[in-house]
């Protein structure tokens, strides 16, 4: 693989000479120019399309004849399967809401556009935006494409926990949890999303085989039929999802005991919550640690209409400092 920085000499090699060649207007420059043009473009199309993301997805079933396959179903495959990804990526912030919209940045970070389209049952190559931390890398004289460390972008981990998702309800056994445990901490939104997806392939009686790929990470492949979708459907429908809010006071523990975005608050009356923290809150968590906290907290709560048990998931938005509890005295 041809590098960025190699690619934009190239370029610039070009546009250099095609400035060179502008003034004639001889027959032979102009199919010189041309020929310059066309370059110029392949060039730029492979520098734009080594640093976009990739989803290619194939489908096979009820709705594909041919090469063909028809539009309803497939404009309503992907438009959930895009809805998925979006919300789980509004999760993943720290922001997960059920009801309002969502913002026009996580839109524009996990917005895929079709590409293609191509021969095998009916396949479909869907590709994502230059990540902002992709252009941060080429301003900075970094290769993205030969990094130093691995890259995830938001729109990477959104991919990565749908198709976690779709792996779970594939998987053999019986027990449901995973799924819900998956999916709990992602939010009303995602819940619904996810089941519209799973609804999408049991409906119409399809498969889709979905491949990531981005930067140069190993192809992530995953494949929802009618039977894992219904499984995961039929999870979805058995657990009822509300989201409300929720004011923690406790005490914060140390930095040693924040690890991967989430925080443990004790509560005053000795229960332990563990909590999601909001992106925006992560850099200010060391003014709170060791202290007693206010947290505001958006608690989702899935309860099985099965068995009626709850499972709680927790993400911090907010905290304030509070004055330490009161100590009793000691009773002799």
């Amino acid at each position: 693989m041809t590098s960025v920085a190699v690619l934009r000499e190239q370029i610039a090699e070009l546009e250099a000479l095609s400035n060179e060649t502008t003034e004639s207007r001889s027959f032979a420059t102009r199919m010189m120019m041309r020929g310059i043009e066309q370059m110029h473009a392949d060039l730029t199309d492979a520098v734009d399309l080594a640093l976009r993301p990739q989803l290619k997805v194939v489908i096979d079933g009820a709705p594909v004849k041919g090469h063909e396959i028809r539009v309803d179903a497939l404009s309503r495959l992907l438009y959930s399967l895009q809805e998925s990804i979006s919300s789980v990526a509004q999760a993943l912030t720290g922001k997960a809401t059920e009801r309002a919209s969502l913002p026009g940045l996580i839109r524009d970070t996990t917005s895929l556009r079709l590409a293609a389209v191509f021969p095998g049952s009916f396949g479909a190559t869907l590709r994502g935006p230059v990540d902002k931390k992709v252009e941060e890398m080429i301003e900075a004289g970094q290769d993205p494409l030969f990094p130093q460390e691995e890259v995830v972008t938001l729109l990477d981990q959104a991919v990565d926990a749908v198709l976690d998702v779709i792996d779970l309800a594939a998987a053999e056994g019986t027990d449901d949890g995973p799924i819900i445990e998956a999916v709990l901490p992602l939010g009303g939104r995602a819940f619904k999303h996810l089941k519209d997806l799973s609804d999408a392939i049991v409906d119409r009686d399809m498969t889709a085989s979905l491949d990531w790929n981005h930067l140069g990470h190993e192809t992530r492949h995953a494949t929802v039929n009618k039977e894992s979708a219904r499984r995961l459907n039929d999870v979805l429908t058995m657990n009822r999802v509300t989201e409300t809010t929720e004011i923690i006071r406790g005490h914060l523990g140390t930095a040693s005991e924040f690890h991967g975005g989430r925080l443990e608050i004790q509560r005053d009356n000795g229960d332990v919550i563990s909590a999601k923290v909001a992106d925006d809150l992560v850099p200010r968590l060391r003014d709170f640690y060791s202290h007693r906290v206010e947290a505001d907290a958006i608690v989702t709560t899935a309860r099985s209409t099965a068995t009626g048990n709850e499972r709680k998931s927790y993400i911090v938005t907010g905290l304030s400092t509070l004055p330490e509890a009161p100590q009793l005295p000691d009773v002799q």
